[in-house]
């Protein structure tokens, strides 16, 4: 699948924030109901405490990647400075992929510059790193089975 190029990947990536922080949860030690296959996701590279970390859950319909109303699911926590555990439930083992970023201002957005840069720290699973376009869900994609799933994420600030 191509990806998304140029500045309306990177504004997609920007819209899918505000869909995601449309409402706050309180933290919990493991987001979701049970399933069976669980992800605990280390998020690293966080500049502060203030504001909320979020994951961006996407399953492995590659039309829905990184699609406004595309996610199965967001979950997000309090910032933590430095290095922080997010742990969430998935319905079924597969293949999945995430988009995490540091909302530090809290609005519930991705807040981006010129050409739709994020100027908050993002990350993509497996630490795909994009240049001047979204990276493609083969790219970003991981399996989790049955059980648990670590995965680690580094956020990029520009």
């Amino acid at each position: 699948m191509p990806g998304i190029r140029g500045a309306a990947g990177l504004a997609l990536i920007a819209g899918l924030g505000a869909i995601a922080m449309a409402a706050p949860a309180a933290a919990q030690s493991c987001h979701g109901a049970p399933t069976g296959v669980r992800v605990s996701l280390t998020v690293q590279g966080i500049r502060s405490d203030k504001g909320n970390v979020a994951a961006v859950i996407f399953g492995d319909n590659e039309k829905r990647y990184l699609k406004p109303n595309g996610e199965l699911e967001t979950v997000h926590d309090p910032a933590v400075a430095g290095t922080m555990t997010l742990c969430f439930w998935l319905p079924k083992a597969g293949d999945y992929a995430l988009f995490v970023f540091h909302d530090a201002n809290a609005n519930g957005e991705v807040d981006t510059g010129l050409l739709g840069i994020p100027k908050e720290g993002f990350g993509f699973s497996n630490n795909v790193r994009p240049k001047l376009s979204a990276p493609s869900f083969k790219s970003t994609h991981f399996t989790a089975g049955p059980g648990d799933t670590s995965l680690a994420v580094m956020l990029h600030y520009r």
